[in-house]
């Protein structure tokens, strides 16, 4: 009984891969699976990201000794100029002309005048450049280089490795599956030859002996493979999660 209720557990421990991740099927090849990887994977992404933040220390490391433009533009809009109302300064003065210009009398005699501009636009540019830096700006540029090449590296180490792991992920679910069908077709293969043997030995083309041979057979089978099927099935699930670990 103890062996029977043992049985039953490894079944349930076999089966529990296919009860959590059960989703939908999708095939992947090897380098879909690679591609996906490195698509999803975040050791990776935060490696991309590493080598873009290097890249932009050394455009930072360059801006320190080059020269730095500046510009400036501000206009201005008066909504409201002042005004003063003044005397007509030019009409006593013109006065002894008024006989041969008789327009002048049509002259006022206050002007209104406006102080200020209604529109003001200021613009300006400056330039600076460093002229001694005691060695500081090279030596900022030589190791923002360095920082990049180590980010690079690592980016690229990382690549090499996710695509190794995921190889070996992809091609040892390939195997495990393989030995899976492989205990399964052994297994139907000792079953159909058992079949065979009893419908001779019920016609008496085989001798009883044939029979509790192929029975035997089986039934020494029928242990082993559900010992080597569940460990077979865990290992297929488990290279599944494997690979699914790797890429997330």
């Amino acid at each position: 009984m103890k062996l029977k209720n043992f049985s039953w557990l490894l079944l349930l421990i076999a089966a529990m891969p296919y009860l959590i991740f059960a989703e939908e099927k999708k095939t992947f090849t090897l380098e879909e699976s690679i591609a996906f990887s490195l698509k999803q994977n975040p050791e990776f992404k935060m490696a991309e990201k590493e080598v873009a933040k290097a890249k932009a220390g050394v455009l930072e490391a360059w801006s320190n000794i080059l020269p730095q433009i500046d510009g400036s533009l501000n206009f201005s809009h008066a909504w409201d100029i002042q005004q003063q109302t003044i005397p007509n300064f030019l009409k006593p003065m013109l006065a002894p002309l008024a006989p041969y210009m008789p327009e002048l009398q049509m002259m006022p005699d206050y002007v209104t005048m406006s102080f200020g501009l209604e529109n003001t636009l200021y613009y300006g540019a400056s330039l600076a450049q460093p002229v001694f830096l005691g060695g500081a700006g090279i030596a900022g540029i030589q190791m923002a280089g360095s920082g990049r090449q180590a980010a690079e590296q690592n980016l690229e180490e990382v690549k090499q490795n996710l695509i190794y792991n995921t190889t070996n992920a992809f091609y040892g679910c390939l195997l495990a599956r393989e030995l899976v069908k492989v205990q399964e077709e052994a297994f139907d293969q000792t079953r159909a030859n058992l079949d065979n043997v009893v419908k001779k030995f019920n016609v008496g083309s085989a001798s009883g002996f044939d029979k509790m041979r192929a029975e035997v057979e089986l039934a020494n089978l029928k242990h082993l493979n559900m010992w080597k099927m569940i460990l077979g099935k865990w290992n297929w699930m488990s290279c599944k999660n494997w690979l699914f670990n790797i890429v997330l």
